[in-house]
């Protein structure tokens, strides 16, 4: 997408460069800038939120000083930027769903009375969860800590004795989570990938990825580039697959100098549909 097509372009850089807009497509961050930079999203935003709920306002409503389903998000945002359950939306949104689905189940439950509730609860924990999940995939919003979400509204008893106001304090956790990982995440990395929609490069809405589309850093295989590699490392690779009997190498970026790569053609490639990118 051209820099001038997108609606984030018309922003100044100081201010689109914060919201995941690049006119250009970033090169991938070692390992060692993703560990690091994960590290510390991952521990700012949580020492944030204890912090908060940590105050005399939260404490005289009972508030945990954490809900626990945000340990599993930070490693999707801060860890595995790229994937389409990390991004904003699915974030905000996933947590909200599953809480009101949580909230909702163990009321109706609780009509019928604690003593009664008590001798239920493993099945109202387990309609929350379930519920939220067909929810989330109804509104493409999986978000899969989410699940913890609906689950403690109705197994954890500080958190169910909560009630509605369990739902501002997932709110405020979501928009928390996801300020930390626009500043963290946008140092030296590129996040987030979409805010609202998961579109291509044309702009047209598309379906998230299932599980099994997903490669092993939760990015979607249908649009993963081919990995960069070095004509020293594809001759070691060659070595090493013809000494096990196979001749047939995968598609890779051939680097044959700094300044210059080379694309091999192939199949698969002409059917490769366009990337994601931010709307």
């Amino acid at each position: 997408m051209g820099a001038g097509s997108h609606r984030l372009s018309r922003l100044p850089l100081w201010v689109n460069h914060w919201l995941g807009y690049r006119a250009e497509t970033p090169p991938p961050s070692s390992n060692l800038v993703l560990c690091i930079w994960a590290f510390i999203g991952a521990f700012a935003s949580l020492a944030l939120l204890q912090g908060i709920f940590g105050l005399q306002y939260f404490a005289d409503r009972n508030v945990p000083s954490i809900i626990a389903s945000y340990g599993g998000s930070t490693v999707l945002v801060y860890g595995v930027i790229d994937s389409p359950f990390a991004q904003p939306r699915p974030v905000i949104c996933g947590h909200f769903i599953a809480a009101v689905s949580g909230i909702i189940v163990t009321k109706v439950f609780l009509a019928s009375g604690s003593e009664s509730f008590n001798e239920y609860m493993w099945l109202a924990g387990a309609l929350s969860c379930a519920i939220a999940i067909v929810a989330m995939q109804l509104t493409n919003t999986r978000h899969p800590p989410a699940g913890s979400t609906a689950l403690l509204a109705a197994v954890n008893a500080d958190v169910r004795d909560l009630g509605w106001y369990y739902l501002g304090i997932i709110m405020l956790s979501s928009v928390l989570v996801v300020a930390v990982a626009v500043i963290t995440n946008n140092i030296q990395r590129n996040y987030p990938t979409f805010w609202f929609y998961y579109t291509d490069k044309m702009g047209t809405p598309l379906e998230m990825p299932e599980p099994e589309m997903m490669d092993h850093m939760g990015r979607d295989r249908r649009y993963s580039t081919y990995p960069i590699v070095r004509p020293s490392q594809r001759d070691r690779r060659v070595s090493t697959f013809n000494a096990l009997g196979t001749v047939r190498m995968p598609p890779a970026v051939v680097v044959t100098d700094s300044s210059k790569m080379e694309f091999p053609s192939t199949d698969i490639e002409k059917q490769l549909p366009l990337a994601p990118a931010y709307f």
